[in-house]
């Protein structure tokens, strides 16, 4: 925070500098005499937290289930580890994919260090 905030004053009067940070570090020391007298209240809830999550992982596990991105909007999903095989499977032979052998992936790798090599004055 105290980074941002000389960031963001520096185009600010000179005069005016000491003064806002003298102000932004009363602030970060109000702050964080709040975060370490909110300790035990932290440490509490960190701890029902993490108990939470332990138990989600272990239902998961338990269950062979899997999180992932949802198809459509900002969410998540739960499935089994079979179903989203399978999606995966039909997806492949659905779209008529072919294999490719893995020597392509070092060629394009070795064509994309020489361009970047022959880019001095652009990456040193």
């Amino acid at each position: 925070m105290a980074l941002e905030a000389e960031t963001a004053f520096t185009k600010l009067p000179v005069m005016e500098h000491e003064y806002i940070r003298f102000q932004v570090a009363h602030n970060i020391k109000l702050l964080y005499k709040q975060y370490r007298g909110n300790k035990r209240y932290n440490t509490k809830h960190s701890n029902m937290e993490q108990h939470t999550l332990n138990s989600i992982k272990r239902k998961m596990s338990s269950n062979n289930a899997i999180v992932l991105k949802a198809d459509k909007g900002n969410t998540v999903v739960i499935t089994y580890l079979d179903d989203c095989h399978l999606k995966v499977h039909e997806f492949i032979s659905n779209n008529q994919f072919s294999e490719l052998n893995n020597e392509l992936t070092s060629i394009f790798q070795k064509e994309i260090r020489n361009t970047i090599n022959d880019c001095v004055q652009t990456i040193h």
